[in-house]
Formats: structure tokens, sequence, C-alpha cells
């Protein structure tokens, strides 16, 4: 009897990685190069960690505190990846279609860009979207607010896109 083919292994393509502005609870995933014309903005959240859309704002993620900086790292994998290491408090899957390819995040109200810049192949893709610090960035809000900064990476989000077949 024949052995079976071995399936594919994941393997992590490209990924960046850095503090993103959210306002309002916000921050968007965006392809930058896709048409306006495409634009369909996904709603907000409301209580789920993120909404998808298509065209030029693919996601909107909703951070637990109103203003705060969390640390992001944005990923292409070739295949479904493994659970990331680590204790994250939240997990989503979403699937999306993206247009262009050239994916930034950006704040959610103005739009203001992060320095994540990924380029993926236009396609289907899986969203993989897992959170953590939540807890610990709400217990330091009041006291990033007295001293007018904002919290900046205790709240911690992976974000992970894969071909979906």
């Amino acid at each position: 009897m024949p052995a079976s083919p071995t399936p594919p292994q994941p393997s992590r393509i490209a990924g960046a990685d850095g503090l993103v502005l959210t306002e309002d609870h916000l921050f968007n995933l965006v392809d930058a190069a896709a048409p306006v014309t495409s634009f369909t903005r996904p709603p907000a959240p409301g209580q789920r960690l993120v909404a998808v859309g298509a065209g030029v704002v693919l996601a909107v993620f909703r951070s637990e505190l109103e203003d705060n900086e969390p640390h992001v790292e944005l990923e292409h994998w070739s295949f479904a990846p493994p659970e990331p290491e680590g204790d994250w408090e939240v997990h989503t899957e979403e699937r999306l279609t993206v247009e262009a390819g050239r994916l930034t995040l950006a704040s959610g109200v103005n739009a203001l860009p992060a320095p994540h810049q990924l380029t993926v192949p236009p396609g289907r893709y899986r969203l993989g979207v897992w959170c953590q610090g939540r807890t610990e960035a709400r217990a330091v809000e009041l006291d990033a607010i007295d001293t007018g900064r904002f919290p900046q990476g205790i709240e911690r989000w992976m974000v992970r896109l894969w071909p979906d077949r």
C-alpha cells in the first residue's frame, strides 16, 4: 500500500510588527492599493474582536481601551498556521478577499498609518486574530490618562493571513 502524501507544512512567508494607534477602540487592516470604488467599510465590531469588509478597509479590530497603542504582529502564512505561543485571552477567525495586496494597519477614525507594511498576492484569505493583555490594559488605563499618555504595548495582537483553500 503506497504511503499517503505528507500534508504541506505551514511556513511564515512575511511579517511586520509595531505599535498602532487605536481611536474610539478601533484600528483597521487596510489594503492601500485597492480601488476606492470597491470600498465597503465593515461595521464597528461592537463586542466582537473584528469585523471584515472589502476593498480598502479589510477589517476593523476592537481594542479593549478607547485610546491606546497596542503592539500588533501582522503575518502572512503559506497554509493555516499553528496556534501562536503564549497565553492568548481571545481568538477568532474570519474570511476576507484581498484585491490588491499592499496591506498596512491604521488608526480607526483618522486612518493614521502604522509602520506595518505587508505585501500579499490578491485572493481569498483566512484571517486569524488573537489578543492578550486586555485585562492589564484596563488596569493601567486610568494611570495613563492621569499622565497624559496612552498605554503602549500592553495589549498585544497577533493577526495572521493565509490562503483560503
